[in-house]
């Protein structure tokens, strides 16, 4: 019986201990080297004013890059001649041409979304 009254007190402790939650950082434990967050205030979270301009920036970088290399070309090459708008017209004539396999007389709609295809609403 006092063993049962032992196990179940120390069950309670370390439920009590769990529900606290991360104690504070202290200067003692600032010295040693032990680094403990208060997770549930977030005092040790960078705060998003800080956070935002840098990603923002970092972001704006990569997309002025993209943007040197892809369109402007600046390590050199071409566009490729299947990137033009007249290859594009020409292969969505061919794409249209097809025959239809399963209904020949019926047109199918190939892109129906794009071309503002509506369906029948019965």
């Amino acid at each position: 019986m006092l063993a049962s009254a032992r196990a179940a007190l120390a069950t309670v402790s370390r439920g009590n201990a769990a529900q606290q939650g991360c104690r504070r950082m202290t200067a003692a434990s600032k010295s040693s080297g032990e680094h403990v967050q208060d997770l549930a205030s977030g005092e040790d979270l960078a705060p998003f004013k800080h956070v935002f301009p840098a990603v923002a920036a970092g972001m704006a970088i990569a997309f002025g890059m993209y943007t040197l290399v892809r369109d402007y070309k600046i390590f050199g090459g071409s566009v490729p001649s299947t990137l033009t708008q007249e290859w594009r017209e020409a292969e969505e004539a061919l794409s249209e041409a097809k025959p239809r396999e399963g209904a020949p007389d019926k047109p199918a709609i190939l892109n129906p979304i794009r071309k503002g295809y509506v369906p029948n609403e019965s």
